[in-house]
């Protein structure tokens, strides 16, 4: 019998059972009354203990958790009807070491917890009370009461998979991101504790007590610190918001529902305050969980370079058989974004609550599969919510979120059927979607379509997989031949194809193998000459054809390519680092790139050092087109000479080197820090608007800032008395960012100037000496006015309002009640845009005439750098462009500055 005829027979085993079962009853928890499976191996006094009613006797771990919830009187549950049964039996099965017992209302989650998670227990759970019925399947009754707010819970068919699963504490989840809010209410029972270093003081005692390598890791690691608080402090409650989506607390009378609400998530901290981690970690972090058990791991993080080291740790989780669930991307374009791209990857772009592309989600050949991910509702850390959800819960947009959907219905399908591989757990998920609005079949726009957690776990039994094993996503082809190997096999095979297309986006696809009848499980299936084909990219296309009409597909882009890289940008500059000046090199290859750069003393007869760009060091680089390199000038001699020179490297091995006699600098003596004066006050952390102003007319300065750690909240804080005071209460909002205040329209009130995103918004005071909070204009939700502030650009002695647009920099006078567009300053470059709120404004060539200065960037193809163009307006009975000046690659405008610098 093969492989496909045997899950056939098991699935229609398990479906027929579904069918007979699921109609006739549904269930609901008993309060009070707990189920207890005892382990084999339980001590003899503890069995007998709870035979004897008496649960909460004496010293063991279990003993004390029955006495500190009240966990009393058990009875084992089959106490009449194992007299039917010979011993033997009954002690294979453990029907004897099963007991129900009583336990408060109270708390009675933790007992359930606490127990499941015992040395002694093999599972614990609530009792549950079944009706007759003669409805189809139903979804399950949650009384959490922002359940109603979660859209995407229905639309993806979770409420129906809970009927199947919720999952299982055995399925592990691995989140590598930026740490967890272990005080939340809602998420106390979500993540996974590591025994062996947990109970009587073992969290805390310095001992690496299980000899993992981790010193007190009971509840994961902290990889950005290296110990053992992964607390999520990211400003975004990042991970936080993740591991919500996944598991938080389900039917427990608070706040929201979840995905797969019975798994558990194991903390892998490497993302930091501002959502910044590097390579290395997350490979610690990834090689850390499959030591501890992770099945599935949540990636909710990417960019458009990589690293060969990322690359082969995901390899090494693929080949151990764990799944890998990664967010595609937020930027809406279809370039390559790693590690989303790899093919050992489930890549998951967004959609909305119309089942629509969520306009700002990435996607392209190498997305898999789309999931919700605009206004996820799902928890924050603690108080840095929304108000509406008692600030505990907030809506979140981006892939990052999307991905946890899928990760969550992966886990359900492991719980259900623990056989399951990776390749087949994508197969299911793929071949099991429901089509977004508009979409009619796999396709580059919309993938596979958005997932159906329903249909997926119900197939459990049905694996389908469709993947190319040999080339591989990147594959560099410096030969005339490619040989195939893949797998291509399902419960509904039909036939399968295999076509390539030119290019990363191809509009048409040629067939190599057209209609093969054959079922392939990694075997090598054709041989391609491509010595007749130019040097470019070509996106490969394995559809395996099933007999519903769908197809489940694998997609990849590959080079071929024999030609030797070629630079496309070099600019040189210095920095300040810390308490040092740097040498910043920034350089552009014509195709992705390692990039290199070499250093020595100047004059020095010594050997050349290297570093990998882009941060890296001398073991990690970074594949991409753009790169930059960073001199660390604390790690040289001091007022010394060095000469360098770059080398970017190919895939295809080749190389080319970039050097001057212009290429050199001279270290600087580290910046002194002394000679200044610490002030015994202080603002929290924040963003500062730029004027400083006496709000409430009582003679003292107050500062609008927001809170770098609260969501950027508005606050105002008064200087009085040699200390800074509070004197708002959260009066506007998050991210409602403050930009300048001024009497703009003359009614002797003061107008504060805000953005939200990229809206415009005036708040202005209701009488003086009041707080701005009366919103008296705003130029919300298109994205078309980027506040930057108040000023008098004509000489009219009249304040403007300055906002960047989609088209230019936006000029608008008050008119009573409302303001006007006076002027649009056009930006300078192709799809140009802003990359900064900053302008400045001043007579700056003493001329007696107002001049405006900004910039805008316009970027090239596929390239993070562009041209940054720096414009000077001047009015003279209207705005006239008087300078314009270009610099390659990337310029903010948070850097202009002007001054009487001589």
């Amino acid at each position: 019998m093969n492989y496909f005829e045997n899950m056939k027979k098991r699935f229609f085993f398990i479906f027929f059972v579904f069918i007979v079962l699921v109609p006739l009853c549904s269930a609901f928890p008993q309060k009070k009354k707990l189920i207890i499976k005892l382990k084999e191996n339980v001590p003899r006094e503890v069995l007998e203990n709870f035979a004897r009613r008496n649960p909460e006797s004496g010293n063991y771990s279990i003993s004390k958790i029955c006495s500190q919830f009240n966990v009393r009187n058990s009875q084992r549950i089959f106490a009449d009807e194992l007299k039917n049964f010979e011993k033997k039996n009954i002690s294979q099965f453990g029907f004897d070491r099963i007991f129900i017992a009583d336990a408060d209302e109270k708390n009675f989650n933790s007992a359930v917890f606490l127990l499941s998670e015992n040395e002694y227990v093999e599972y614990a759970e609530e009792n549950f009370i079944y009706k007759l019925e003669n409805k189809n399947i139903s979804s399950p009754v949650t009384n959490d009461p922002y359940y109603d707010f979660q859209y995407y819970l229905n639309i993806t068919s979770f409420n129906s998979a809970w009927n199947v699963s919720k999952g299982d504490s055995a399925v592990i989840i691995g989140v590598i991101d930026s740490g967890l809010d272990f005080l939340h209410p809602d998420l106390k029972f979500s993540y996974k504790i590591n025994y062996g270093e947990y109970g009587n003081g073992k969290e805390n005692n310095g001992i690496d007590d299980d000899n993992d390598g981790f010193i007190d890791n009971w509840r994961g690691w902290n990889f950005v610190d290296n110990n053992n608080n992964p607390i999520d402090d990211n400003k975004n409650s990042h991970g936080t918001a993740v591991t919500g989506i996944i598991n938080a607390g389900f039917n427990n009378g608070i706040g929201i529902a979840s995905c797969a609400p019975d798994c558990k998530v194991l903390v892998l901290k490497c993302f930091d305050f501002n959502g910044i981690g590097d390579e290395y970690n997350v490979s610690r972090a990834v090689l850390y969980g499959i030591a501890a058990g992770v099945k599935i791991f949540n990636f909710s993080f990417g960019d458009y370079v990589y690293s060969k080291l990322l690359k082969d740790v995901i390899r090494f989780a693929y080949y151990s058989g764990i799944t890998m669930v990664c967010s595609a991307g937020n930027d809406g374009s279809n370039r390559l974004h790693y590690p989303s791209a790899y093919d050992e990857v489930i890549s998951v772009a967004a959609s909305d609550e119309l089942d629509r592309k969520a306009t700002f989600s990435s996607y392209g050949e190498t997305v898999d599969i789309y999931a919700p991910g605009y206004r996820i509702l799902t928890t924050s850390v603690t108080g840095k919510g929304d108000n509406m959800f008692n600030n505990d819960y907030f809506y979140v947009n981006g892939t990052s979120f999307s991905a946890p959907v899928v990760t969550s219905a992966s886990a359900l399908l492991l719980a259900e059927n623990p056989v399951l591989t990776n390749e087949e757990i994508r197969g299911i998920l793929v071949s099991m979607t429901d089509y977004l609005s508009g979409q009619n079949s796999w396709n580059n726009l919309y993938a596979s379509g958005r997932i159906n957690s329903f249909k997926s776990v119900v197939n459990n039994m049905n694996p389908s997989v469709a993947r190319i094993y040999n080339p591989y996503q990147d594959f560099f082809a410096v030969g005339n031949n490619i040989e195939f190997v893949v797998s291509a096999a399902s419960t509904f095979f039909s036939s399968y194809s295999l076509f390539y297309g030119t290019g990363e986006n191809p509009s048409a696809f040629t067939p190599l193998l057209y209609n093969q009848q054959n079922q392939i499980i990694s075997d090598t299936v054709f041989k391609w000459n491509i010595s007749n084909l130019p040097d470019t990219s070509y996106t490969l296309r394995l559809a395996v054809n099933a007999n519903n009409g769908r197809t489940i597909e694998h997609r990849q882009v590959i080079f071929k390519d024999n030609s030797t890289p070629a630079f496309t940008d070099y600019q040189t500059g210095e920095m300040i680092n810390k308490d040092n000046y740097s040498c910043l090199v920034l350089f552009g290859t014509d195709k992705k790139t390692l990039g290199r750069i070499y250093y020595k003393r100047k004059n020095v007869n010594e050997p050349y050092s290297f570093f990998y760009a882009d941060n890296g060091n001398n073991n990690i680089g970074y594949v991409s087109y753009d790169h930059f390199g960073i001199f660390d000038e604390s790690q040289l001699f001091p007022l010394t000479f060095y000469e360098y020179y770059i080398e970017a490297e190919a895939q295809n091995g080749k190389k080319i080197v970039l050097n001057d006699t212009s290429f050199y600098f001279r270290t600087k003596e580290q910046i002194n820090n002394y000679g200044y004066l610490q002030k015994n006050y202080y603002l929290p952390p924040s963003q500062v608007c730029k004027k400083v102003t006496d709000v409430n007319n009582n003679n003292n300065p107050d500062v609008f800032i927001n809170l770098s750690k609260n969501n950027l909240r508005l606050e105002v804080y008064e200087f009085s008395s040699g200390v800074f005071n509070k004197i708002s209460n959260d009066n506007w909002g998050e991210y409602i960012i403050a930009r300048d205040i001024a009497d703009v329209n003359g009614n002797n009130k003061l107008d504060l100037l805000a953005s939200k995103g990229r809206n415009g918004i005036i708040f202005e005071q209701n009488s003086a000496g009041e707080l701005p909070l009366t919103k008296i204009w705003s130029d919300e939700n298109n994205d078309n006015f980027w506040s930057s502030g108040f000023a008098d650009t004509d000489g009219d002695n009249l304040l403007e309002l300055l906002g960047f647009g989609k088209n230019g920099l936006r000029i608008l006078k008050s008119a009573g009640n409302n303001f006007i567009d006076a002027a649009l300053l056009p930006y300078s470059g192709l799809n140009s845009e802003p990359n900064s709120q900053n302008t400045l404004i001043g007579d700056f060539n003493g001329n007696g005439k107002t001049e405006t200065v900004f910039t805008d960037i316009s970027f090239r193809g596929n390239s993070n750098f562009g041209t940054a163009y720096l414009s000077v307006y001047e009015y003279n009975n209207g705005y006239n462009r008087i300078f314009l000046d270009s610099v390659p690659m990337l310029m903010k405008a948070d850097n202009l500055t002007a001054g009487d610098i001589d």
